[in-house]
């Protein structure tokens, strides 16, 4: 499909308003059918169908325990499949683009570089899909970050270790980027 075609769908998905309150509820926390029904004033069966349209664009999935939540991988492959360029590539700029060039191939990281500065970018990158305030289990982060890069385990030991995220009780959540350590990326 090409980038205009899920443009179109994209903005007609969210253009109706029942399918718009479900996202944003899907973003504060994940929640099941049932509750969104009964939160949101929707018969479930009308539910069924806006999940139907939200799910086939890759905005919502389904998570192991049968609740909804957002689907932040699916949201950044839209946003790369939206916003590529077409055309001839564009040579990087800045040391960020370079590394992200490098280490990157479509949206996966495809091995962790070795210097320190380089791969402090390829971490922070990998944090955007981590959504702020949010606590998750750990099983839930490892197959967030795995969906970009296959050693979740180091990922995820970088960043505590680096101070981008702290663990309680096998729960992690990102800290403020006020409280990120200082350093040269």
């Amino acid at each position: 499909m090409d980038r205009e075609q899920t443009l179109l769908q994209f903005f007609q998905a969210l253009s109706e308003r029942d399918r718009l309150l479900i996202m944003g509820q899907l973003a504060l926390t994940p929640r099941g059918v049932t509750e969104l029904s009964n939160d949101l004033g929707i018969e479930q069966m009308a539910l069924e169908r806006h999940l139907q349209v939200l799910s086939k664009l890759g905005l919502t999935e389904e998570l192991s325990d049968g609740r909804l939540t957002i689907n932040h991988a699916g949201l950044n492959e839209l946003r790369q499949t939206v916003f590529r360029q077409s055309g001839k590539p564009k040579k990087p700029k800045t040391e960020r683009e370079k590394v992200l060039a490098a280490f990157f191939e479509d949206g996966k990281v495809t091995s962790m570089p070795v210097q320190h500065k380089r791969k402090l970018i390829v971490l922070r990158e990998l944090l955007q899909d981590v959504e702020p305030g949010r606590t998750y289990q750990e099983k839930e982060l490892n197959q967030l970050i795995a969906e970009r890069y296959q050693d979740f385990c180091t990922v995820r030991r970088y960043w505590v270790d680096l101070g981008y995220m702290e663990r309680h009780d096998g729960y992690y959540r990102l800290l403020p980027q006020s409280e990120w350590p200082v350093d040269e990326v």
